[in-house]
């Protein structure tokens, strides 16, 4: 993630549909936060994506055993390694690269946490060969600021005031209206925030441990004129 708001970072994820573009190809606009370990949570800027080369299997294999674990824990924990596992799955019964439809297919079938997490656990030495042979990887995102919304963050430091490190996130949720998901869940299907802020407008940020690649690019010049009409789809 940025490192400041308005300056350019990286995202990285598993392997996902979603291509951040909408029905026209245009790049979907993103409300950006980053999320500390005191659950504060800094406004980023206003963020585009655009798909870099991912995690090739070199860099995988040079990675912190303790990064590795942390990535290869999502494949029983969440939803969000369900296509790489439908295809480490596939590609070893088949002997063969399979086709989307199949990749679909197998994602429903194992989308129950139960099945999933004991398929991860069957499966552990092949995704570990997977990402070692560079089957596999970590999708890496390029972001870039085009605007900041100055107003919402005034008002979002203005609600931050006050609050305690122990504030549970259900508080946060009803003081901010923010979609903050706990570690490891899934976000919320409420439309709306309590400020009036759609909570698919948000974009989380966890650790996704030691990943890290430098991105290019310089800190844009915001102007307090700037403004978006984002429509934004949901990361988390």
């Amino acid at each position: 993630m940025p490192p400041e708001p308005g300056w350019p970072g990286l995202f990285f994820r598993l392997d996902e549909l979603n291509d951040h573009q909408d029905v026209e190809g245009n790049p979907i606009v993103y409300r950006a936060f980053a999320r500390h370990a005191d659950s504060r949570c800094v406004y980023l800027g206003q963020y585009t994506f655009t798909k870099l080369e991912g995690i090739s299997g070199r860099e995988w294999r040079e990675l912190p055993e303790k990064t590795r674990e942390i990535w290869l824990k999502f494949f029983g924990d969440t939803l969000l390694a369900n296509r790489t596992l439908a295809r480490i799955v596939l590609r070893k019964s088949q002997k063969e690269e399979p086709t989307e439809a199949q990749v679909i297919a197998k994602c429903e079938s194992i989308k129950a946490p139960g099945a999933r997490r004991a398929l991860a656990e069957k499966m552990e030495a092949e995704i570990r060969r997977a990402f070692n042979r560079g089957e596999e990887g970590i999708v890496v995102w390029g972001m870039k600021c085009v605007s900041y919304d100055y107003e919402f963050e005034s008002d979002l430091s203005t609600k931050w005031q006050g609050r305690h490190k122990s504030t549970s996130q259900v508080e946060l949720k009803a003081r901010w209206g923010l979609n903050m998901p706990a570690s490891g869940s899934e976000p919320s299907d409420d439309d709306e925030g309590d400020d009036g802020v759609e909570e698919d407008e948000v974009l989380t940020s966890r650790s996704r441990g030691h990943l890290t690649r430098k991105a290019k690019g310089k800190k844009p010049t915001i102007s307090r004129g700037d403004s978006v009409s984002a429509t934004i789809e949901e990361l988390y």
